[in-house]
């Protein structure tokens, strides 16, 4: 875990999330970027205008970011670097550009509490990114603060694991923490598999979990963000951790509202591994 990658537009939900990639990148020896993405606001009128420069929005953005970065080193004083970028474009866009030039591992990201039409309608940049990026997304509900990574929960479905790298990222932080990881199967379906089966999935999960502390639990309950944060609360979990396959497989994922839901109402901060 080697470099750490903060997206805030500078709301509380967002510095929320940056305290906590300070925190874990204090923890994990981890380079810091502080990153934002921003638009030139266009005036409506006969003629649209733009209110600032490219220059200005820039300027503005990066000194919001120093700001920001020079709080965190008094508060994080073990950080070892801590690096400022501003960017014009799309959030997800940028970012996936900047995870590549940077060989970034992780990326955190805040979210703000929701209703109907924020959750349904709009969405966020957090879940866009889930769904459309490649590697780890780390996203942060804002009333929820850094805690040391004790418990992990690994929720897994029946999907057969094609990449056993995808878990590299979990491993690396349960090393560092001394981690217990929880492999949770939440039962929804009538149409359960049997036992041979769920037997080879524990054993190739096993191998793939060497070297870690870990256990397996199956959990019944009518929904599976329910059935996850049910054992998140009664366990004290610290990190619940989603497996995001191929595209075709997450986008209907998404459909069915799992990881669209799970990123809305999870009650831990959540990580999100791609195969």
């Amino acid at each position: 875990m080697k470099t750490i990658l903060a997206a805030t537009d500078f709301s509380d939900s967002a510095q929320n999330a940056v305290e906590y990639a300070a925190s874990l990148a204090e923890l994990t020896d981890a380079q810091l970027i502080l990153f934002h993405a921003y638009h030139v606001p266009i005036v409506a009128s006969e003629v649209p205008t733009m209110m600032f420069t490219l220059n200005e929005m820039e300027t503005s953005g990066l000194e919001n970011l120093q700001e920001i970065a020079a709080q965190l080193k008094q508060s994080h004083p073990l950080l070892t670097e801590i690096e400022c970028i501003c960017r014009h474009g799309f959030v997800v866009e940028e970012i996936e550009g900047l995870m590549e030039r940077q060989k970034a591992n992780l990326v955190v990201m805040g979210l703000q509490g929701t209703n109907f039409l924020g959750e349904k309608l709009i969405g966020s940049n957090s879940s866009a990114l889930v769904k459309q990026a490649l590697f780890p997304v780390v996203v942060v509900h804002h009333e929820l603060k850094f805690k040391e990574i004790k418990r992990i929960l690994l929720a897994t479905d029946d999907k057969k694991i094609k990449d056993p790298a995808m878990f590299d990222p979990l491993k690396k932080i349960a090393a560092r923490f001394g981690s217990h990881i929880y492999v949770v199967k939440v039962m929804v379906d009538k149409n359960q598999i049997s036992e041979i089966e769920e037997a080879s999935e524990k054993l190739l999960l096993g191998e793939f979990l060497e070297e870690t502390d870990h256990s397996f639990y199956k959990v019944k309950a009518s929904d599976v963000v329910k059935g996850v944060n049910a054992f998140a609360d009664r366990k004290k979990i610290d990190l619940t951790v989603v497996i995001a396959r191929n595209h075709t497989f997450f986008e209907s994922f998404f459909h069915s509202d799992h990881v669209r839901n799970m990123i809305f109402h999870a009650h831990t901060p959540l990580l999100t591994i791609h195969e």
